[in-house]
Order: C-alpha cells, then sequence, then structure tokens
C-alpha cells in the first residue's frame, strides 16, 4: 500500500502549522491575533508571545517550496494568490479509499453533478 501524500509528509509541518496554512490558503491572511486560537499545546491555544516563532519556523518550511509568507505590517500574515494556488495543487483533490465516485447516486451524473429531481413532486409545490 502506498504512503499517503500528506502537506505533512509534503512540506514537513507540524499539526499547528498545517492549521495556519490551510486558515491561509482559505482566506488569504490572519491577523496575529487569531493564530493563538488555532495552534494548539496539547489542550490549551498557545501563548501571543510563541506566534512569531511558530511563524518564523512556518516561513522557513515553506521557502525551501518557493512559497513566500508575507508579513503584512501592523495586523499579521498572508499568502499571495500564486502560492495559495500553488498549496492547493499540492494538497490536490483526494479520494477515500475504496469509495466508487462513479456510483455516487441515482440523482448525479458522470461529472457529479446533482440531476434535478423530476419523478417526484412535493405536495407544498402543488
Amino acid at each position: 500500500m502506498p504512503e499517503e501524500i500528506t502537506l505533512q509528509s509534503i512540506l514537513g509541518l507540524n499539526r499547528n502549522e498545517i492549521e495556519i496554512l490551510l486558515r491561509l490558503v482559505a482566506w488569504g491572511s490572519l491577523a496575529r491575533e487569531q493564530i493563538p486560537a488555532i495552534a494548539r499545546c496539547g489542550h490549551r491555544s498557545v501563548s501571543i508571545n510563541s506566534v512569531n516563532a511558530i511563524i518564523g519556523l512556518l516561513r522557513k518550511k515553506l521557502a525551501v517550496h518557493g512559497i513566500e509568507l508575507i508579513t503584512i505590517r501592523e495586523f499579521g500574515w498572508g499568502l499571495n494568490q500564486r502560492d495559495r494556488e500553488k498549496i492547493v495543487a499540492l494538497i490536490g483533490p483526494r479520494r477515500a479509499p475504496g469509495v466508487n465516485t462513479e456510483a455516487a447516486g441515482a440523482n448525479s451524473n458522470r461529472q457529479g453533478k446533482m440531476e434535478p429531481e423530476t419523478s417526484q413532486t412535493h405536495p407544498e409545490a402543488a
């Protein structure tokens, strides 16, 4: 069985770094004050004083792959669109093992789009 490809294996990130990176990819930027709520040390949030260290290590790990974590003065950090797209391409589409996507259901076409149900009528619409 081949080894699963993950952000941890591709970029060498720990759990906190992955959580931060995924939010940066989704949102484009993060305020400094948001990081402690995202990063965890056991069951506790990390202190605001630890944020610079976490971001510094994440920045170094991303730089190896040509991804630049940008500092937004007096706010926090961000990723430009090109780097966000690069990370999305690294993640790629995932499929759960053993799932047959061709037989997703009677109401889906071959592209996985839902078709409207035409054989049933709803009493409220009558």
